[in-house]
């Protein structure tokens, strides 16, 4: 098992149009995750990567069924894709962004209270399910299927770890980033009580 993405998610990219996330949408395909669906106002009708774009992320739910996000938009208007894929019920969120307005993030953590979408970031690398699914800038060659959980906020400890790990024949259930800015949506004891109640992980690196 795993927790929270598998190759079952279906994923709409917020922000597929720029650079950065014209380039991560086609790694995370690459590594096998359904990426079904661009979210980008104004850029509805377009293909990216072969994914078709819609104005709104409910537009990608409706069209598309899709069930968790992935945000790559600049820290000005991220606090706004929060809002979006939040108002939407998707079940997953993972806002790449660094520097989101910490006013814009206030206002956010507080509709977190009021949804059931489960939030991560901002400023992570994303999560990943080794062999199933990847949302966001991790490097999925140094991963591998296993029985240990990773939970970190570095992006850069992360990898370290995960390749430490892997060259001993150690691999992993799921390795979330839970994000470095002062205020993100998923702490440390969240992402412990999900690798508790999956039964395939042994253990937990954080």
């Amino acid at each position: 098992m795993s927790i929270l993405v598998d190759d079952d998610t279906r994923v709409v990219v917020q922000g597929i149009t720029g650079g950065e996330g014209s380039f991560h949408t086609e790694q995370m395909m690459e590594y096998g995750t359904n990426v079904v669906a661009g979210a980008v106002p104004g850029k509805g009708g377009q293909e990216v990567q072969g994914v078709p774009v819609y104005d709104t992320v409910n537009e990608a739910v409706e069209e598309e069924d899709a069930d968790a996000s992935v945000i790559f938009v600049p820290p000005a208007f991220a606090g706004d894709a929060i809002f979006e894929a939040l108002d939407t019920d998707l079940d997953l969120a993972v806002a790449i962004t660094e520097g989101v307005p910490t006013q814009d993030m206030s206002k956010v953590y507080k509709r977190l209270s009021e949804t059931d979408t489960r939030l991560l970031g901002p400023n992570c690398p994303g999560i990943i399910t080794p062999g199933e699914a990847k949302l966001g800038i991790l490097p999925g060659n140094i991963f591998e299927s296993g029985n240990v959980g990773l939970v970190s906020r570095s992006g850069t400890l992360t990898y370290q770890v995960v390749d430490s790990l892997t060259q001993r024949g150690i691999g992993q259930t799921t390795a979330i980033g839970i994000g470095g800015d002062p205020i993100i949506g998923t702490d440390f004891i969240d992402a412990l009580s999900l690798f508790e109640d999956d039964p395939d992980t042994d253990a937990v690196v954080m």
